[in-house]
């Protein structure tokens, strides 16, 4: 097994990826507004994250109590078409939010990346867990769910697999596979 490195993205390595994967996936590259962190196999990118600073709000008041209630999916890069990607996972418990936009979208699998891990997709299409931490994988595909604009969502049957480093996850038969099995 080859060992994935994490590397600050420069000018040079902006245009590898472009002429690799494409202009669109360099211009969203931030070197000089944010920062953007690449992993490279024996050399070859093979992910990355990009973050753009901006301003943030000023803080709300002690006496205000908010809450995100709208999940927003937006289209991603195309790299796992038929997923929801969401990142700093577990870290940030972020477990809620994933499983509602799934359970909104069963036709996806919703994939949670911890920091400082990495989801490698193989030739054959299966994906293999890299890096500290864990993934997690939410399949609602065999799923029963509330019908669509519920004001409750609810679902049964929804598979989990929370998936440590060298676990594995084969997403056309929708089997986990831990390290070691």
């Amino acid at each position: 097994m080859s060992a994935l490195t994490f590397v600050d993205a420069d000018e040079a390595l902006r245009e590898r990826i472009g002429r690799a994967w494409g202009p669109v996936v360099a211009a969203h590259m931030h070197l000089t507004d944010g920062f953007t962190l690449v992993a490279l196999d024996t050399g070859e990118p093979v992910g990355l994250v990009s973050v753009a600073w901006r301003a943030l709000p000023p803080p709300l008041p002690d006496t205000i109590e908010g809450f995100i209630d709208i999940i927003e999916v937006r289209p991603g890069f195309g790299f796992l078409p038929g997923t929801i990607v969401d990142q700093h996972f577990l870290r940030r418990e972020r477990h809620n939010r994933l499983l509602a936009a799934v359970l909104e979208r069963p036709g996806l699998i919703g994939i949670g990346i911890d920091e400082g891990t990495a989801l490698e997709v193989g030739r054959d299409g299966t994906w293999r867990v890299r890096g500290a931490s864990a993934v997690s994988i939410y399949d609602a595909r065999g799923a029963r769910v509330t019908r669509p604009g519920a004001p409750v969502l609810g679902g049964r049957g929804v598979r989990l697999a929370l998936l440590p480093p060298g676990s594995s996850f084969n997403p056309v038969r929708g089997e986990a596979a831990l390290a070691g099995e």
